[in-house]
Order: C-alpha cells, then structure tokens, then sequence
C-alpha cells in the first residue's frame, strides 16, 4: 500500500467524530463510524472503489505488499480502488470513520447510510455488514 496510499497525518489535539462525520459530508461522502477492539484483525481483501478513512480514537495498522501504514488519532488515509490489505489494532482498540464514494453504484442518494449492493471483493473478511450480501464494507 504505501506509495499507493494518500496519508495525511494529525498534529495537535484530534478532531472528534462528528467534526470529521461532518467534513466528509462537506466533501459529498456518506461517512460511518466503525470501530474494533484492542488486538482485533481483519483478513486479507480489498474494495472497488476509493475509500477514505479517518482515526479518530486508537490505533491502526493497514497492511499490504508494498508495506505497512500506521494510522493513530486525526490521521487519514485513502486507500485506492482494488488494493488488496488486511488490518491490525492496536493495543487499546480504534474507532474509525470511513466513507466510499457517494457516487459508487448502489450507494444510497438520500444520504441514509443504507447500502443497496455490496461495495467490496471480499478474501476472508468476516465482520458483519450493513448491506445485504454478508460482508463488511470496511
């Protein structure tokens, strides 16, 4: 991931969930918070389409061939469409808020958070998702 990834890093006090739920809003996205527990992984696979994601508590480590992103409170990543990666938390959990492209196929138009057709190629993920398919749109 590395070079593929755009990561932009925090200094100073982070914004809290709902002002980075409200800037990426501004940017047209559909943000929701997701959040996993200290030690958690999640399994090798990747998405088809651009992904943005912002730390807003704990700590992240997105793995893939081209190496490791660390990620802690404030700092952002987008990940490109078709990068396959798997992910560790750190030791006292994270709490993420994350968003595909509003204007993907099957995202909802009216903002409700609802998702219409799975967003993701999925390789052994195995959270629980908010759309119908049976995968997590992490």
């Amino acid at each position: 991931m590395g070079a593929d990834a755009a990561v932009e890093r925090h200094d100073g006090t982070p914004p809290g969930e709902d002002e980075v739920a409200a800037r990426m809003r501004a940017e047209g996205l559909i943000p929701y918070g997701r959040g996993s527990g200290p030690g958690d992984t999640h399994g090798w696979h990747e998405h088809g389409y651009e992904k943005a994601r912002y730390c807003v508590r704990g700590r992240i480590v997105f793995h893939s061939a081209s190496g490791d992103i660390r990620l802690g409170p404030g700092d952002k990543m987008v990940l490109p469409p078709h990068t396959a990666h798997a992910a560790t938390i750190g030791a006292e959990g994270v709490r993420c808020v994350e968003a595909p492209p509003r204007a993907r196929p099957g995202a909802p138009v009216d903002g409700s958070g609802t998702w219409r057709a799975c967003p993701m190629t999925c390789r052994g993920l195995d959270a629980p998702h908010r759309g119908r398919c049976g995968h997590s749109p992490q």
